[in-house]
Order: C-alpha cells, then structure tokens, then sequence
C-alpha cells in the first residue's frame, strides 16, 4: 500500500512538474509574441512626425483606444507570424496607406488570427499572381498543376489544398461563383497528376496581401 502511495505521489509530482513547465513556456510565448508586437509599433512611430506621435498617444489613452488595444492584444498573443504581428501594429497606429474602417480591421484580425509565417507567406504568393478572369463580379485566379506558377517549388499539393481550404473558411480567398465546389476539375475527372485549384480575391482582400507584404518589408529590411 505504501508502494502504491508513494507511487502516485511520484506521478502527481511529476505531472505538477510537467504543467508548471508548460505554463511557464506558454507565458513566454506571450510575452515573446507581445514584444514582437511591441517592437512593430516602435518601427510605426519612428516613422511619425511628432504631432502625429502625440495623435497616437492621445488615442492609445482614450477609452476607444483601450478597447481597441483589448481586442489587438488577444489576436497577437495568439499568433506566431510576425510579419501579421507587424500588420496589426500598422493597423493600430492608423497606417495612412491603409484607411481600413472599423470592420475591415475587425475582419482582417479574425482572418488572420493564428496564422504561422508559412500560411501568411502562401497568402501573399496566391494574390500576387495575374488573375485568369479579371472581369467577373471579382477577379478569379488559378492554379494548376499546368500553371503553378512554381508553387509546387515552395508548397508540397497536399499544403496548397489544405491551406486554400483554411482560406475559404477564413475568409482570405474566395469561393468560385461559377461551381458549387471550390476545387475544380480539368474538363471532367482530372488524370493522375493533374489538379486545378480557382479562387476569388477581392479588392479588399487584395489590400489585405497588400498590407501584409509593406509589413514583411518593414520587418525584413
């Protein structure tokens, strides 16, 4: 019996040590994600003019400042890549190439929450590309495994369809109008090796890729 209680304390003891550890790694993933944040702002505000400083402190300070800074906070300490990280400080400090109003910021930070610098990377490379019918109710665009544009160099197949897949659901890319599936096929049941992916970006979640390339230059440079 006393085996069995000792034992146990052993297992408790263990599992207390294990949890204090992954505790303490999570906090300071927080804390690392916050100060990368932190640092994104300093790079803003060192861009500023001084009356355009005193703006930013004064709005930071104000109760719509504080909310705001409230729902920036919870989006940034879940999430890894920095250059979204960079993108959200552009944001908060009111970026004048990007006048989003209150709800483009709103869907921007929902759309992007949690994503990882391989899925951001994969977002800014799809709406880089030209689109293959500018003209419909938005620009549709398409990969293919004739016309990858050498995304399969960067992307393994089964990450560019499971990333366009989060991206519908995000709300990053777009659904095709013109089918009911967001996957296409090739004139029928494609051949072994071929695919065709069509996706919609609109002019809003073009500037969205385009928000978050100015804050790889920034962060890269």
């Amino acid at each position: 019996m006393k085996n069995l209680i000792s034992a146990c304390s052993t297992e408790v003891g263990i599992a207390t040590e294990v949890f204090s550890v992954l505790r303490a790694a999570k906090f300071g993933y927080q804390q690392y994600r916050m100060e990368q944040f932190l640092q994104s702002i300093q790079l803003c505000t060192d861009r500023m003019t001084e009356d355009e400083r005193l703006e930013f402190r004064n709005r930071c300070l104000s109760d719509t400042g504080k909310r705001g800074a409230a729902d920036f906070a919870s989006a940034v300490t879940d999430t890894p890549c920095d250059v979204v990280l960079a993108a959200y400080a552009l944001l908060f400090s009111s970026d004048p190439d990007f006048d989003f109003t209150e709800t483009q910021i709103e869907r921007f930070v929902s759309s992007t929450k949690g994503l990882n610098t391989r899925k951001t990377e994969f977002f800014i490379k799809l709406c880089s590309l030209n689109p293959s019918d500018p003209e419909m109710i938005y620009p549709m665009y398409s990969l293919s495994s004739h016309n990858n544009y050498g995304v399969d160099l960067i992307f393994d197949m089964d990450e560019i369809y499971a990333y366009t897949q989060e991206f519908y659901h995000r709300g990053l890319i777009l659904p095709d109008p013109q089918a009911s599936i967001n996957v296409s096929q090739m004139g029928g049941f494609p051949e072994k090796g071929e695919w065709l992916i069509r996706f919609g970006i609109s002019h809003i979640l073009d500037r969205y890729s385009k928000l978050l390339a100015k804050a790889e230059y920034l962060i890269r440079k």
